[in-house]
């Protein structure tokens, strides 16, 4: 576990407050603390799904399933980088198909 330089909370290896492949604290400006399970490439990607919504609705509309169809489709990338929490927490029964090893 360490220790965010900015907010004081305890991180482990999945946080974004820490970045472990640099062995240093990293500030809380540049990324949202969250102990969510997810690492900091997976965090910036989470965060662009929201940012992506929050464009997409400000759009005009074109089609009454427009809207629709792009939720499920975020919902859809969300349940993808949820399922990388699962099998980095739970290997055994969530087997990476692709290992770095």
């Amino acid at each position: 576990m360490k220790q965010c330089k900015d907010c004081k909370n305890l991180y482990n290896k999945n946080s974004t407050c820490y970045n472990y492949e640099k062995e240093e604290s990293i500030s809380c400006e540049q990324f949202t603390c969250k102990d969510n399970g997810l690492t900091i490439k997976e965090n910036i990607i989470m965060d662009n799904l929201v940012s992506a919504w929050n464009e997409f609705i400000k759009l005009d509309k074109q089609h009454p399933s427009e809207l629709n169809d792009f939720c499920d489709a975020i919902h859809k990338a969300q349940q993808i980088l949820g399922l990388r929490v699962l099998r980095n927490d739970y290997p055994e029964g969530w087997n990476k198909k692709y290992n770095k090893e």
